[in-house]
């Protein structure tokens, strides 16, 4: 009898933790989690190149299909929203910091990042004063996003501590490629 790997348990796991239903959740709502990137959480150069994408392209379902979000458990809520205050404020490239941070992005943080800066609406690309972040008015799905959120799936806060759970949805949705502590965060690889 085949025995399964570990990564197999961690992401039956992670399935036992999800609702059974996809929700938009507003951006207001949505930070970043100190697991993601090595500690760093997001890389802001690549929001930018991503908003600068999606304001060429626009937002395009079928690549970003759902945003694998934890509910940030109550003993962890402070935490988390020191994090995301820390990266927001330290960095004139993120977006604004948002009091209301109820769920922590497992995958495709940095495009939820890019639809912040455009629901702030006082970004330029890259802050260089020339190129504003906004979505054209043909993105009816950016527009969606701006008002109601992204469409999400959504894990118990239960799974919050799980880290290897949380680490599997994010290596599923990469398909394999984890991101090490060790490698540079000036690298800016997607994610």
């Amino acid at each position: 009898m085949k025995r399964k790997s570990p990564y197999e348990d961690a992401l039956a796991r992670a399935q036992q933790y999800r609702k059974p239903f996809l929700a938009r959740v507003n951006l207001t709502e949505i930070g970043l989690s100190e697991t993601n990137r090595g500690g760093e959480g997001v890389c802001p150069r690549h929001v930018h190149e991503l908003a600068h994408h999606i304001k060429n392209d626009g937002t395009q379902v079928q690549r970003y299909q759902y945003v694998d979000l934890i509910k940030i458990p109550k003993d962890s809520l402070q935490k988390v929203l020191k994090f995301n205050c820390d990266r927001c404020e330290a960095d004139p490239l993120m977006p604004r910091f948002s009091l209301e941070i109820r769920y922590v992005c497992i995958t495709k943080t940095h495009f939820v990042h890019a639809q912040k800066l455009a629901k702030d609406g006082t970004h330029t690309l890259y802050n260089r004063g020339e190129d504003p972040v906004r979505w054209h008015d043909a993105d009816t799905e950016g527009a969606q996003i701006m008002e109601h959120g992204p469409l999400c799936a959504i894990y118990s806060k239960r799974m919050f501590k799980d880290i290897e759970a949380a680490h599997a949805v994010r290596v599923g949705f990469i398909g394999g490629w984890v991101h090490s502590p060790s490698q540079s965060m000036s690298e800016c690889d997607s994610e």
